[in-house]
Formats: C-alpha cells, structure tokens, sequence
C-alpha cells in the first residue's frame, strides 16, 4: 500500500469527483495485487474523512481482461461493489483498511473467474449477467 498526494489520485481517477470532493478525502492509497490467474492490478483506495465510520472506497485503475460487462461496480461513478451498499457488512468496531483491501482482492478474483467462467463464484446481493462488452478494450464500460 502507497499512499499517494491526493492531486495525484484524482488525475488517477477523475470520478472521484462524483463521489467526493478535496475537503471529504482523508487519504488515499494505491495498492498492487496479484491475483489466482496472475494478473497484477491496481486498485485505488480513498479514505473518506469520516472513517472508521464509513468504510474506504476502492476504485479499480486497470483493465480486466475478458468479453464481458464489468460487473458488481457502481455505475455513477465506477466504485467496486465489496460490500452492501448500505453498509451493513462494514462495522468500525471490526473492519479497518486491511478488511477493505481483501474484499478488493476477493473481487478482483470473482471478476477473473466471471469472465473466464461466465458466471459469479461468490454470493450475490444482485446477480450478474454475461453481457458483451461493447467495446472490449474498456473495463469500466457499463450499459
């Protein structure tokens, strides 16, 4: 985990703009994880101010490979799905940064496995549907 200038992560990703502005922002960190199918990716971690109570928010700045819709992302602005929206599996008393960055890496796998296997390996508040990509070359695109 890197912490990075917080300029630098909003030229990183340029959504965050939708979720947070400058003064709502703690901190943030880049992290680089490997997952079972080799892949390295990055994610990006934003801390808001108002953590522990509120859980970080991960955002993914690399590509997954594969034919289909990214799936289990917010689509207003690209955030990952790792946990129930609202925030019922987030509890300050036993999750910290640590607990966020598994359940990115839990769903980066789940993501690999989605596009090799055409379906979802892990529970599931809404279920993901194989839809091809429109444009195969963007992870992020969603329909």
């Amino acid at each position: 985990m890197r912490p990075i200038e917080l300029d630098k992560a909003f030229e990183l990703y340029p959504a965050l703009h939708y979720k947070f502005g400058q003064n709502r922002i703690r901190a943030t960190f880049t992290v680089d994880l490997t997952t079972n199918f080799g892949n390295i990716h990055q994610i990006l971690m934003v801390v808001p101010r108002s953590y522990p109570l509120h859980p970080p928010v991960l955002y993914l700045l690399t590509k997954i490979p594969g034919r289909y819709n990214i799936e289990h992302i917010y689509a207003d602005d690209g955030r990952l799905c790792v946990f129930e929206k609202f925030e019922r599996d987030w509890d300050p008393k036993e999750c910290d940064l640590v607990t966020a960055i598994c359940w990115g890496a839990i769903w980066l796998f789940c993501q690999e496995f989605f596009q090799r296997y055409q379906r979802w390996p892990a529970p599931q508040s809404h279920k993901a549907k194989p839809r091809p990509r429109s444009r195969p070359w963007d992870a992020r695109r969603r329909k």
